[in-house]
């Protein structure tokens, strides 16, 4: 699981080469750069601004 802190991970659906699951991120939380070599992040914001 992530190495960095959540305010909430929910699992939607997961099989072989699916993971979806929503991300709930307090007020100063963020998800570090970081990379992936074999799988695509696919992300929409659901609520509230972010930034890039």
């Amino acid at each position: 699981m992530a190495a960095y802190p959540l305010e909430k991970r929910e699992l939607i659906a997961e099989a072989a080469g699916l993971r979806m699951q929503i991300l709930t991120l307090a007020a100063g939380q963020e998800v570090p750069w970081h990379w992936h070599s074999e799988v695509v992040d696919t992300f929409w914001c659901m609520d509230g601004p972010m930034v890039i």
